[in-house]
């Protein structure tokens, strides 16, 4: 039925044209609220934001002086444990290898005895310009401590990141055999890939590590790895 407060225009209406007005049925019915509705689209003002790169590429090309070892122009520790960190973490989430390679000068310590500082210096040096020259551009080289290196191979399986330390070695052996009366400083490599070695920074490095020592026992000039 009608609402009282329009039954007196429903009355008028039906007097002037004689006709009756049917009942308006029962419905449901459904409500809103208009300011439910959002206003048109403002375009809102570009806001220019800083760009922060989260590859540590980016960010070691920008400081990159503060992380070179000074002897040998290659990553010092903190960098490469900064890189490595990085590299285990996406092989990890994106189910990639990645191999790791600790490089260490036999006979370095009787060298320096008997020659001198400078002629660990150089040794030093020179194993530091054979890594630069003999790892690919997506690897990267770091000095951890005195007389350990690391390399670190993304994307690489042990066996094809094996095969630089082999030509590493090579000319190591060639230059030690160039000398006479002097030790022998060839290398040994202790090898370690995850995921086969471990999923994790720390094992990978005790595996590492392990392996190195493995290899020293061996008199140098020497590699062990996971088989």
């Amino acid at each position: 039925m009608f609402s009282a407060s329009v039954m007196p225009t429903i009355n008028w209406i039906r007097t002037k044209t004689g006709t009756n007005i049917p009942a308006v049925p029962k419905t449901a019915v459904a409500s809103e609220k208009i300011s439910q509705f959002p206003p048109r689209p403002v375009k809102a003002k570009q806001v220019k934001r800083e760009i922060r790169d989260t590859d540590p590429s980016f960010l070691l090309e920008k400081n990159l002086p503060q992380l070179l070892d000074r002897e040998t122009g290659l990553l010092n520790r903190s960098a490469t444990e900064w890189k490595l960190n990085y590299e285990v973490l996406r092989a990890k989430r994106y189910h990639r290898p990645v191999t790791i390679l600790l490089v260490c000068i036999d006979n370095l310590d009787q060298t320096v005895d008997k020659y001198g500082p400078l002629a660990g210096a150089e040794l030093i040096t020179y194993l530091g310009s054979l890594l630069k020259e003999h790892t690919r551009d997506t690897d990267f080289v770091g000095r951890i401590e005195h007389n350990l290196f690391a390399i670190v191979c993304p994307e690489t399986a042990q066996a094809p990141a094996l095969q630089i330390v082999r030509r590493i070695g090579r000319q190591m052996q060639a230059r030690a055999q160039s000398f006479t009366n002097r030790p022998n400083n060839t290398v040994s490599v202790g090898a370690a890939c995850a995921p086969y070695d471990g999923d994790c920074v720390n094992i990978l490095i005790q595996k590492a590590l392990q392996h190195l020592e493995m290899a020293k026992r061996q008199d140098g000039d020497c590699m062990f790895f996971s088989a």
